[in-house]
Order: structure tokens, then C-alpha cells, then sequence
């Protein structure tokens, strides 16, 4: 299959190097080179600064790389009346975290999996923000800041979360009255944050922010651990409002400094921005977009 220079050009800049390039393309790095050398000969500019690692595209490379992406959208979008079959069927896999895919993804992936049966999802569950290329994922589902990349990402809302342990650790330890009464209970940290502010935990309220350095003798991967550890006495968590309300309105859990509301996280979709995307990838971002943000 004859690979075109413009289509090297998208994956170059999604994956900043050539040598990525070539493998993923099943062609030569030195043919990658070529295309790229012709491609700005042609164009009289120069679309990437080299180094011995990287690739930095240049200003004219992003315009050209937005405008390349725009024709190739175009061009899948007018073949996908005749390919409607064949483009609604086949596998996606998508990543998320843990807990967010067992509490909120799944309610409505069965919805879709309805509506398009020959569609086969298959769901990686990470606390890291993944390569998607790397990892051969279509689409993602990240909570919190965004690494800076070339990803499209889609605003589906924001996490909540709650301040909760159990009646039993706060009879033997005490109720915090403030943030800072934090630094003398055992809070359970959840270590898939980032590392230099997962010990921090900040909240909101009618007094400012108060920004809390936490700390204890458990460190778990995921809220989906804090949440249980919680649950055992183990000491004070901050975790998402999907695990939280049910616990406290089954009073396992107590919801503490309801006074103060912890910092929210954003809560993206995120797929590469190039136009080689499968109408089924498509239809589940239109779908996960329409489900999430109503």
C-alpha cells in the first residue's frame, strides 16, 4: 500500500518521531525521511526542528497538519455511506480508571453495545494516563489536568468528592473541624495521582482555599482501594462522589468537613487528532459525549 507524505506527516506529529513512524507505517525510516524532505521542498518551509530525540513541529507544520487532518475527515466521512457495514463492526478499546469505568462507564456501555452489536469494546482499566498510539487504544476517559499533547479532548463534566471514614475511626481518633485538622488523622492516599500533589488535598470554602499536606500509613493505586480501606477503619479518604453518597446514605461511612469542598476534576475524552478514526470510534464518542455531558 503506497503511503502518502501527508499521511506521514499526521503520525509524525502524533508521535514525534520518525523511527515510530516507520515502525507503525511498515516502511523505512529513511523512506520517511525522503517524504518528509520532498514534502517541505515542495512546500519552500520547514515542518520540523530535529533533535536527536524529538521532533518539534514548526508553526507552518500545525497549519498544515490541521488542514491535512480537516481533508482527511472529509474524505472518510463521504466513504462511510458505502463502508456503513464494515465500519460498524470490529473491535475499540478504550481506557479508564477503575473505579470510573465500574461506576459510571458500564451503566451505559450496555446501551451501545445494543444498539450496535457487531461492535466488539474492550476496556483497559489504568490510573495513568496512557500513550493512546503506544497502547493501541482508540479513545480514553481521563480525570484531572490533561497532559499537553496533540489529543482532541472532549469535556464530559467534572468528579466530585467527599471526605469520609468510618463512625469507628472517628470514635477512636476524632472529627477533623478543618482541613488542617487532617495532618492528625491516618488519610488514605491514593497513589495513581500525580506524585508531587497526591499528598495534597485541597478544598474550597467561604474562608479561601485551604491546600492540606496529608499524610498516612497506606498507600493504595486507586479510589476504588481508598473507598475500601475506608470502609475497614483504616482512616480518612477523599474519594469521588459516585462511591460516597450511597455509602453515606447507608451510614458506612461519614461525610466530614461538609463545610469545605474539595478541588473537582475535570473529566475528559480524549482520541488522537488525526481523521483515520473508524466510524465506529466515532459513533462511541458521539455516543459517550451525548450519555455523559446530559
Amino acid at each position: 500500500m503506497k503511503v502518502s507524505a501527508y499521511e506521514v506527516l499526521l503520525r509524525a506529529v502524533d508521535l514525534g518521531n520518525f523511527s515510530a513512524v516507520a515502525k507503525e507505517m511498515a516502511i523505512t525510516q529513511s523512506s520517511v525521511s525522503k517524504k518528509m524532505a520532498a514534502l517541505e521542498k515542495e512546500l519552500g518551509v520547514q515542518l520540523f526542528v530535529r533533535t536527536t530525540r524529538h521532533l518539534e513541529p514548526t508553526s507552518e507544520c500545525m497549519d498544515l497538519y490541521r488542514a491535512t487532518s480537516e481533508f482527511f475527515a472529509t474524505l472518510v466521512h463521504l466513504k462511510s455511506d458505502e463502508t456503513s457495514d464494515i465500519q460498524m463492526s470490529g473491535p475499540v478499546r478504550l481506557a479508564a480508571s477503575r473505579s470510573y469505568g465500574h461506576h459510571i462507564l458500564l451503566d451505559h456501555l450496555s446501551d451501545y453495545i445494543d444498539l450496535y452489536p457487531k461492535i466488539s469494546l474492550e476496556i483497559v482499566y489504568t490510573e495513568k494516563h496512557l500513550d493512546l498510539v503506544t497502547s493501541r487504544l482508540d479513545l480514553a476517559i481521563f480525570l484531572g489536568d490533561l497532559p499537553s499533547s496533540t489529543l482532541v479532548a472532549r469535556l464530559l463534566g467534572h468528579a466530585e468528592y467527599k471526605v469520609v471514614a468510618t463512625e469507628q475511626y472517628l470514635e477512636i481518633n476524632g472529627h477533623p473541624e478543618i482541613p488542617n485538622d487532617l495532618q492528625k488523622h491516618a488519610c488514605l492516599i491514593v497513589s495513581s495521582t500525580i506524585p508531587s500533589v497526591r499528598n495534597i488535598w485541597e478544598f474550597h470554602s467561604e474562608q479561601g482555599l485551604f491546600s492540606v499536606n496529608v499524610a498516612g500509613p497506606l498507600v493504595i493505586d486507586d479510589t476504588d482501594g481508598a473507598y475500601r480501606a475506608a470502609l475497614n477503619h483504616s482512616g480518612i479518604a477523599l474519594i469521588p462522589r459516585w462511591l460516597a453518597d450511597s455509602a453515606i446514605e447507608q451510614q458506612e461511612l461519614k461525610w466530614l468537613l461538609q463545610d469545605f469542598y474539595p478541588s473537582s476534576r475535570s473529566v475528559h475524552i480524549v482520541y488522537p487528532q488525526q481523521n483515520f478514526l473508524s466510524r465506529r470510534t466515532r459513533s462511541l464518542i458521539d455516543f459517550l459525549v451525548e450519555r455523559l455531558t446530559s
